[in-house]
């Protein structure tokens, strides 16, 4: 199902659809774990040849940091319909600490006035990314690829010396603990 940042909000529900290919037969629906996933039909429900339902299932919201999963059984009696196939559901619920999986384009040593390219790719969608170098008030906020888990900056290093790089993830208003990168310029 995906990977959310905790504290995620409500998302969008995916679709299901039971096709029946046989003769008439009922249909049950079971969702093996409603701590983690709300399924919008429970009921059984009977198709003739060829008619088609439609359900939708998403995740809960509120839950913890940790991997979920969850199971919707499609039963069809026991006469293995073609169509009736189990769906499976993982759940990814990542902790703020861990928002910020990787940072690429900081090298470790850089001439003055040379740009670099900083990309951080997160582990879950977040609403923005921002780094600050070391002494500086200003937040340099970072450029979003359209999917919230690659973001890229440029920037050009003026002062010598040893320098930090602290990167910060926001979601919701909530800001991960920084990322620490250090590196010199010479």
């Amino acid at each position: 199902m995906g990977i959310f940042p905790v504290g995620y909000g409500a998302q969008t529900a995916k679709k299901v659809t039971i096709k029946n290919t046989g003769n008439t037969q009922t249909f049950k629906i079971k969702n093996t774990d409603p701590k983690v996933i709300t399924v919008s039909r429970t009921t059984p429900v009977t198709l003739k040849t060829g008619a088609s339902t439609t359900f939708t299932f998403t995740p809960k919201t509120g839950l913890k940091a940790n991997y979920h999963t969850a199971l919707i059984i499609v039963d069809a009696g026991g006469t293995c319909a073609k169509s009736a196939k189990d769906v499976g559901v993982e759940i990814f619920v990542i902790s703020k600490e861990n928002w910020i999986s990787t940072v690429d384009g900081i090298p470790s040593s850089i001439k003055n006035g040379k740009t670099m390219e900083i990309k951080v790719i997160t582990a879950a969608p977040v609403s923005s990314v921002y780094l600050k170098l070391n002494g500086d008030i200003n937040k340099y906020t970072m450029k979003d690829s359209g999917y919230g888990t690659i973001w890229t900056k440029t920037i050009t290093p003026k002062a010598t010396g040893n320098r930090t790089i602290k990167i910060y993830a926001v979601y919701k208003g909530s800001e991960s603990p920084p990322t620490t990168v250090k590196f010199k310029v010479t």
